[in-house]
Parts: structure tokens; sequence; C-alpha cells
């Protein structure tokens, strides 16, 4: 193979470290690695990875505000289907490389979830392996790619947490998560036996769920029997996916290699909530109850869930009518959103808009450091983006370790890792980690003068100036 590319969603030094991943450590000390420079919690590093743009180029956000009926909404719906509003499909590194007269495999690369009709094959990721489903052909090009292979209750995402898989038992996890690895090594390898491409770009998820439910447990000393269990299994999974990772390159010999992620993953200290911060300062209304029939039937749905159908279910957030808002955030991502003429809102002239967001930052960063809060956010004015998608107006900074969650009904919430809870009450996606900016690239190979790693951007041009000097 000319180029092997594997993404490791999630992979910064601290879940390198944590999670022990010592063959991948022994690899990278070969490696030119770099820890690039990403607009965490912002934008979408996938896209970056494959787009060599960032999300106020493309609109890839991990969150953006939308508006129906009245309401704002936030939607996650900025993946590869939306960037191509703003990307022209050629500008995609697998359309470049193809271009460049290379086949090219896409093998489940987090939010390509359609597959790309592309010389090579692509199978889509969240949308391949779907929870409690088997692989289906429209997850997939071409349509034969698994003919004959065994695709039944396959999960190639792997997804734990309310929505997805809760594990009753440590035994439980641990069969799924053993299963899921299996599977995706298993396909992944098939594949590329039967249809050998010059270029493949893979990426996993794994790391990416070991770390956000489990990286407390393993960075402290366990507390209890029960917590020395649990922190086992996790290395013990972690292991069996260091091990076959390393065997799969081994087999591939590829003459250049390349290891992307996204984002770092870090202790999960503390929860915010932006809206009860922006709430208490006057600038949004919380949500009345009887607003609207929704708000009023789902802590009722809630409650019956927990209490009849005794099912796990997470906590009701706390409600803030947007609408009503001089300033708001859509939860999750850090940043806010003036609310303006593009949501139903007051007309801003330009001048009048610079202005306000000025004023504002002012007052968001002096609240904070009245609240003695300024070593965890603090705030920016983002330039005003020169696209037709939503962009951001305020960068709130959050330092690692916070997140911004909404879940509570404080500002900050410290969190409190509670793993036995876990297996009888369930969890989020983000139990004992949360995204960080310690992010992990590296190049193996022999054009180390051809890579830079300052940005997350610059990934995208490394592959392609490797993939030109390899065809030149």
């Amino acid at each position: 193979m000319k180029i092997f590319i594997f993404g490791i969603d999630g992979l910064g030094k601290e879940s390198l470290e944590a999670l022990g991943l010592t063959r991948l450590v022994k690899r990278l000390e070969k490696c030119v690695v770099g820890n690039p420079a990403i607009h965490n919690v912002v934008s979408r590093g996938w896209p970056e990875i494959y787009t060599g743009k960032t999300a106020y180029e493309t609109g890839g956000f991990y969150q953006s505000p939308e508006v129906k009926n009245g309401r704002i909404y936030p939607t996650q719906k900025t993946g590869l289907s939306f960037i191509k509003k703003t990307i022209k499909n050629d500008e995609l590194l697998w359309n470049r490389l193809n271009a460049m007269g290379y086949s090219v495999g896409v093998f489940t690369v987090p939010t390509v979830t359609v597959p790309e009709k592309i010389n090579g094959f692509c199978v889509g990721a969240t949308g391949a392996g779907k929870f409690g489903n088997s692989l289906n052909p429209e997850d997939y090009y071409p349509s034969n790619l698994f003919d004959g292979f065994n695709t039944e209750n396959v999960d190639l995402g792997l997804r734990m947490g309310y929505g997805a898989l809760l594990p009753d038992t440590i035994e439980q996890l641990e069969g799924y998560a053993s299963k899921h690895l299996d599977d995706y090594f298993r396909l992944l390898e098939g594949v590329l036996q039967r249809q050998p491409v010059d270029i493949c770009f893979a990426a996993s998820r794994f790391v990416n769920e070991m770390a956000y439910k489990f990286l407390g447990i393993c960075l402290d000393e366990p507390k209890n029997d029960f917590e020395q269990d649990l922190r086992m299994t996790v290395r013990r999974l972690c292991a069996q996916f260091d091990e076959k990772l390393d065997v799969l390159i081994e087999q591939l010999t590829p003459e250049h290699f390349f290891l992307v992620s996204d984002h770092g993953l870090k202790r999960f200290n503390y929860e915010l909530n932006l809206n009860q911060f922006l709430a208490e300062m006057g600038l949004i209304k919380t949500r009345s109850r009887f607003s609207h029939w929704k708000d009023l039937i789902r802590p009722l749905y809630f409650w019956a869930k927990r209490n009849l159908l005794k099912l796990k279910t997470g906590q009701v957030p706390p409600q803030y009518a947007f609408e009503q808002s001089t300033v708001f955030s859509i939860g999750f991502t850090n940043v806010l959103y003036l609310n303006d003429q593009r949501f139903g809102g007051r007309h801003y002239s330009e001048v009048e808009r610079e202005k306000v967001l000025v004023e504002l930052v002012q007052r968001l960063n002096a609240s904070a450091e009245m609240q003695k809060l300024s070593d965890l956010i603090s705030f920016e004015p983002l330039a005003k983006s020169s696209t037709d998608f939503v962009s951001p107006d305020i960068l709130c900074k959050l330092s690692n370790g916070v997140a911004n969650t909404e879940r509570q009904f404080t500002v900050i919430y410290e969190r409190d890792f509670a793993f036995k809870k876990m297996f009888s009450e369930g969890f989020y996606g983000e139990h004992s980690g949360c995204k960080a900016d310690d992010t992990l690239v590296a190049y193996c190979g022999s054009q180390t003068g051809f890579v830079d790693f300052e940005k997350l951007t610059d990934v995208y041009t490394s592959i392609l100036n490797v993939a030109k000097v390899n065809h030149d």
C-alpha cells in the first residue's frame, strides 16, 4: 500500500498514555509527531482533515442553530452532506487523490455518513453498522463490497450512552466492545484483501468511547474492587485495539503512514451551563414548562421511563427561550450567537453589531471575573464570516477539563465520577473525559520534509504533498 491513513477519534497525549496504548506509543517514536492547533469543541476536526478548511469556511460546526416555526433549535446535521453545500466535490481529500490516479478506500471516517462513490470503496460512519442493526448496501459503496462477509449484528461505530448501548455489567461491556473490535478489524482487513487500494483512510471511534467514559478510572487509583475490575477490563480492551491496529499496519506495510485525530481528551472536571451564566446576567430567559406542550410533557416522559418502565434515562435539562435573548448558546459547543435578524431577532447595522458584541464580551468577562470563573472561561469576539451559513459571534474559551453540557441548573458543576452507577443508572456520552486540544497526529515515511502539523487543516495538505511526491 502506498499510503495508510488511520484516524483515532479522541486521541491525545493523555488518552494515549492513560489507556495504555503501548504499541502505538512505540510506533510513534519512529514518526514525526505533531500537536496541531484546533478549534476545540467548535469546528469538527474530521472535515478539517478531509477538506483542509475550518468550520468558519465550511459551516462544519459541531452544532448550529436553525429556526423552525419561530423557535430556535440546535442541529448536528453539519457533517459531509452539509459541507458539500460550500465545498466543491473535487476538493475532498479522496477525490483529490483519485484525480492524481490513486485508488482510495474510505472506511468509517466520522461525519462521512453517506458512502462516497469513488474509485475504490467507501464505508460510511455512524450509518454503517448502526446500533442494533446489520450492515446494509446503502451504508457502503460499491454495493457488493461485503458480499460473502458475515455482517449480521455488526456495529462499526461503537456508541455508548443514553440512546445507544447501556451495559448492565462489566462483562456485558467487555463482550460488546470486544466483538466490535473483532468485527471492525475483520471487515477492514477483509475488504482491503478483496479490493486492494493505493491509499486507505480508515478511522475508529473506539478510543474516543473508552476515554469519554473511563478516562478518569485509568488516571486515578481505583477506590474499590469494582473500579479495579472495571479499570482492568478497559485496559484489556485497549490492549486488544492496540494489538489489532499494530498487526494491521505490519500486514499492510505502507510506504507512508499517517496517524490522525480530530481532538484529544482530558479528565472531565467541570460541567458548564453557558445559558445559565447568561440567564443570571439577564441576557436570556428560562423557558416556562407551559410555553409549549412538548415542554410540559417532557418531564412526565422522563419520569415515566425511569419510574414506571424502569429504563435508564437521563435527567430533564433546564430549558431556555433562545427567542427571548440578547445572546444565546445552543449547548455542547462553546460559542454564542447574537439574537439578530438571522433568528427573527433585532436588526443590527454592521456598526451597531460590532459595538454590541464588544460591549457584550466586556460584560461577559467582567461577570466571569466577579464569579471567580476567569480561570475556567473567558470570552472573545469572533470575526464575522463572509459565507452564507450561520456563524457564531462570540467564543467562550474553556480550560481543558470544562465542557458546556447545559444539563445542570447551576453555572458550574464539579464532576463526580460514579463509575458503579454507570451500569445501574446509565450515562451520557461524556462521563469522565471531555474534548481537549491536545490532539495528536503523526507521519512515518521518507518524505518528512513535506509534512506540516501546525494546524489540523495542514494534515490535508501534508497528505496531498506526500501523495504528489510519491506519484511523481
